[in-house]
């Protein structure tokens, strides 16, 4: 097959049966190697108060927006570089205060302010589906006419394509990229659009997406020969509230099962990663760590390695235990966990320098208790 302009020089585009497009390599792709990357051109930090700019960076203090106070900055060129694209949503955002938009109305109106186009015309939809998009829709229409220069407004909706200028498909739009996270790696560059939209679902991928940062990075987590399809998994995240409710009901159920249910059940794996994100939630350390232990099995199980999920799991399940001073347990954890992230995040990733970062104190500690 022809190789299409600006495709990554190892995959090509191919029909595959009974999937439709594919991704496949036209090369030898070692496990851990890039494969591609994507830099998104709208994104946003989801379930939080406040807009952050200063994405995925570590500091003690933000400075934050004197006008609307709710965008975050790590310093004042995090600032600076960043008020081109906050100046319309600072608008937009003083003027619907006290109210919060959304997540999706917030990343749907940073697409129609860059004049974002979608991919694909909007599918077909159901008359359901569609009243429980128009109180989004209605939202983000509310939010992005106030903005102060009506000129503007005319311009943003005359640039977009037709299948984009209604407010109710473009927050179809974003609830597509909700339902399948591979479309979130919106790119600057349209051909690595196409590259990132062609992989296909497999429950035991060959690939793996992680971020760096804002970036989408596609990594090979097995050795993929010539003419093998490229797949990642995909997943949804949900977030949850009240979490002292969260965890009585968890304990509830998982009290209920007993040991009818072994822990490699997906349900059961599902009820106790929830009472562990509560319990670390509430500051119970040891009850966290006693739950997380309980799922290391079936990740391992339904993750077999090297998988990004399966190295985050064992990366919280070795802070807890660092934090206990379980050292010996804490560093057999961040080893194991370092082993699967060094190849599905790479050397260079913030979170796989961390662990060496953890590996090292718990050396450190250890050392000195002797």
């Amino acid at each position: 097959m022809e190789q299409k302009a600006g495709m990554p020089p190892t995959v090509e585009r191919f029909v595959c049966p009974g999937k439709g497009n594919g991704l496949r390599a036209t090369a030898r792709i070692s496990r851990g190697q890039l494969v591609t990357s994507a830099e998104p051109l709208a994104s946003c930090v989801s379930g939080i108060k406040y807009i952050f700019f200063s994405l995925l960076s570590r500091q003690e203090t933000l400075l934050r927006c004197s006008q609307c106070k709710m965008a975050r900055y790590c310093n004042a060129a995090c600032q600076k570089q960043a008020w081109y694209g906050h100046k319309r949503e600072c608008k937009c955002l003083r003027r619907l205060l006290p109210r919060i938009p959304t997540d999706s109305v917030r990343l749907a109106a940073r697409l129609r302010f860059a004049l974002f186009y979608i991919l694909a015309d909007l599918n077909l939809m159901s008359e359901q589906k569609k009243q429980g998009l128009s109180q989004l829709a209605s939202m983000l229409e509310l939010y992005v006419q106030q903005e102060e220069d009506s000129d503007l407004t005319q311009e943003v909706t005359s640039a977009l394509p037709t299948s984009c200028r209604d407010p109710l498909s473009l927050i179809a739009k974003v609830g597509e990229m909700n339902i399948k996270p591979i479309l979130l790696s919106v790119a600057q560059d349209k051909k690595h659009i196409e590259v990132l939209s062609l992989l296909n679902h497999d429950c035991r991928p060959n690939c793996v997406m992680v971020f760096e940062g804002e970036r989408l990075q596609l990594r090979a987590v097995q050795d993929i020969r010539p003419k093998d399809e490229d797949c990642c998994s995909f997943s949804l995240i949900l977030v949850p509230v009240d979490w002292p409710a969260l965890l009585e009901s968890c304990c509830n159920l998982l009290s209920a099962a007993g040991a009818e249910l072994p822990d490699e059940n997906l349900y059961k794996l599902r009820v106790t990663d929830m009472a562990l994100d509560a319990a670390v939630q509430l500051g119970q350390w040891e009850e966290a760590l006693r739950y997380g232990m309980k799922t290391l099995p079936a990740y391992r199980f339904f993750y077999p390695d090297p998988h990004p999920v399966h190295g985050v799991q064992l990366m919280r399940v070795g802070k807890l235990q660092h934090y206990l001073e379980h050292l010996e347990d804490a560093l057999d954890t961040f080893k194991e966990a370092f082993t699967i992230m060094r190849m599905t995040h790479g050397d260079g990733h913030p979170l796989t320098s961390d662990l060496r970062m953890k590996m090292e104190e718990c050396r450190l500690e250890m050392s000195g208790r002797h």
